[in-house]
C-alpha cells in the first residue's frame, strides 16, 4: 500500500491570509523555523554535517525584515533530503551558534539581532532506516514537523535519553526495526539502556497521541484511532483498511490517520505547507480509504454532486472542530492538558484561537502562561509575551480586519 503524507499540511496548518503590521525593531519576536519562513522573515539554508544522527545539522540563516527574531526549532521538524537519495532527517534542538568554522557556542534558539547570516548547529536524527545517511554538504529543505517525530523527541521530563535511544525509538516507530537487528547493526552505540529507553520514549509517545482522540467519537471508530498511535507499523496499516472498511462513519479519523501514516518516500508524516485540495484528494486514496470516495470527490473539487459543500468547507470544519476542542482544554481542570492546548493552539496558527490564548494569560498555572504567550507570537508574530492587556488592546483593534466576515 502507497502511502503520502500531504493532506495533514491542509489540516493542521491554516494560513493566516491577512498581513500582521510588522512589530518595532526594538521588540524582540519569537517565532518557529517554520513560521519564519512562511511569514517571510527569513531566508534559510539546511547542510548536513555528515552522518545520521547527534550533531548533524547546520542551519544558516539571514533575516529579512526589521524585527529582532527569537527563532526556536520545534522538535520533529523535518529536513528534506534534496534528491531523495539519502536520509531524511528530524530536528531535535539547538545545540549552539558557530562562532568558527569548527567552533560553536552553546544556546538553545537562534538569535537575529541584525541582517548578518548566522549559522546554527542543530541535533538531529534520522528518518530512514533503510537509507544511506547524509554526506558533508548535502542539502535539505525545510518541511514542517511531523508529529509523530515529535511526540517521541519531547520525552516526559524524568526520563533522561541519549541521542541514540531517541534515534532508535525513531526506527523502530518507522521501519518497525527489532531491537535485536539495531543491537547488531551498530554494537558500539546501541546497549540494552538504549532500547530500554527507546521503548518508554514509544510508550510515552503513544499515550500522548492517544490522549488527544476526542471522547465524543464512537467506540469502534476510535479503538481504531488509538491504534494509529501503535508504534508497530503493521498495527497501525490494519487500522487504516479498517477505518476504510467503516466508510462514512471513520470521517473522524481522517486527521489522525493524516499525521500517523508515514510516507516511505520521504519517511515522514509531514511534507509542505503548499499542498492543496487535489493532493488531499490523492493522499485519501492512496491512504486506502477508498469507501470515503465521497471526500475524495469534494476536496478535489470534481464531481461531488451529492455534497453541497466545498473543498474548502470541508477543510474549514475540520480545523474548526480541532480548534474548538482546544479551546475547550484551556479550561480543563489539569494543568497539563491546558499546557499542552495552549502549545498546540500555536502550532495550528490560526487566528480564531487568538481569544481564547489571550484569555489564558490569567490562568492560575505559570507554565500555562507561558505556552499561551509563546502560542500567541506564533499566531500574530506580535512580541507581547505575557502582557495581556496588551495583548487585549492590541486585538480589540485589530480583530475586525484580520478576521472579516461573519
Amino acid at each position: 500500500m502507497k502511502l503520502t503524507g500531504t493532506f495533514v499540511a491542509l489540516l493542521v496548518s491554516a494560513v493566516v491570509g491577512a498581513a500582521c503590521p510588522l512589530a518595532r525593531a526594538d521588540v524582540d519576536v519569537a517565532v518557529s523555523l517554520q513560521d519564519a519562513v512562511r511569514q517571510g522573515k527569513v531566508d534559510v539554508e539546511v547542510i548536513s554535517l555528515g552522518g545520521a544522527t547527534g550533531n548533524t545539522i547546520r542551519v544558516d540563516v539571514r533575516r529579512k525584515v526589521p524585527e529582532n527574531l527569537r527563532i526556536s526549532i520545534t522538535p520533529g521538524t523535518v529536513f528534506i533530503a534534496k534528491g531523495g537519495k539519502v536520509q531524511n532527517m528530524a530536528g531535535g534542538t539547538v545545540k549552539g551558534e558557530y562562532v568558527s568554522k569548527n567552533t560553536y557556542r552553546r544556546t538553545s534558539v537562534i538569535a537575529l539581532p541584525d541582517d548578518a547570516k548566522r549559522s546554527y548547529l542543530v541535533e538531529s536524527f534520522c528518518l530512514d532506516y533503510h537509507k544511506p545517511a547524509p554526506q558533508p554538504s548535502d542539502s535539505f529543505s525545510l518541511a514542517l514537523a511531523d508529529q509523530r517525530a515529535t511526540r517521541i523527541l519531547e520525552p516526559p521530563k524524568d526520563l533522561s535519553a541519549s541521542p541514540w535511544a531517541f534515534q532508535c525509538a525513531l526506527w523502530m516507530d518507522r521501519a518497525g526495526v527489532t531491537s535485536a537487528e539495531l543491537k547488531k547493526r551498530f554494537p558500539s552505540h546501541v546497549t540494552d539502556v538504549e532500547i530500554r529507553v527507546a521503548q518508554q520514549l514509544l510508550g510515552h509517545a503513544e499515550k500522548t497521541g492517544v490522549a488527544e482522540i476526542p471522547t465524543d467519537i464512537s467506540a469502534d471508530v476510535r479503538v481504531e484511532i488509538e491504534r494509529l498511535f501503535s508504534s508497530r507499523p503493521e498495527v497501525r496499516a490494519q487500522a487504516v483498511k479498517n477505518l476504510g472498511a467503516m466508510g462514512q462513519r471513520a470521517a473522524p479519523a481522517i486527521p489522525f490517520v493524516a499525521v500517523n501514516v508515514i510516507n516511505p518516500n520521504t519517511g515522514t508524516t509531514r511534507v509542505d505547507v503548499g499542498a492543496g485540495a487535489a493532493d488531499a484528494a490523492k493522499w485519501l486514496e492512496a491512504v486506502g480509504l477508498p469507501s470515503l470516495g465521497v471526500f475524495v470527490e469534494v476536496l478535489s473539487g470534481e464531481g461531488g454532486t451529492s455534497v453541497s459543500v466545498e473543498a474548502s468547507d470541508v477543510l474549514r470544519a475540520i480545523r474548526s472542530s480541532r480548534l474548538t476542542r482546544l479551546a475547550a482544554n484551556l479550561k480543563d481542570g489539569n494543568a497539563r492538558v491546558r499546557q499542552r492546548a495552549a502549545r498546540v493552539l500555536g502550532t495550528i496558527n490560526d487566528l480564531h484561537a487568538v481569544e481564547p490564548l489571550i484569555a489564558a494569560l490569567k490562568d492560575q498555572d505559570a507554565a500555562v502562561q507561558k505556552e499561551a504567550a509563546a502560542a500567541l507570537g506564533k499566531i500574530t508574530g506580535k512580541g507581547f509575551g505575557q502582557d495581556q492587556s496588551q495583548w487585549q488592546r492590541w486585538w480589540e483593534e485589530n480583530k475586525k480586519t484580520l478576521l472579516p466576515g461573519p
